[in-house]
């Protein structure tokens, strides 16, 4: 579980991408996102190794494939 955090002082603001690893899994079986005005979205069977791009109601709005790890 983590947040996105908008600012953390004088003329900064954080990183708004989450990372989190789940290891060897192809997969996440189950993504749940609490938005500020109180939704829950859920969503299953996402797969692993790309940054998405969600968008309050509308889901996921974007996504990149990552390369390969190098060998």
């Amino acid at each position: 579980m983590d947040e996105v955090r908008g600012g953390g002082s004088y003329l900064s603001c954080n990183d708004q991408r989450l990372h989190f690893g789940i290891g060897s899994a192809n997969v996440m079986k189950r993504v749940q996102i609490w938005w500020p005005s109180g939704l829950m979205e859920e969503f299953k069977d996402v797969a692993a190794d790309a940054p998405y791009t969600l968008v309050e109601g509308l889901g996921i709005q974007g996504t990149k494939m990552l390369n390969p790890p190098a060998k």
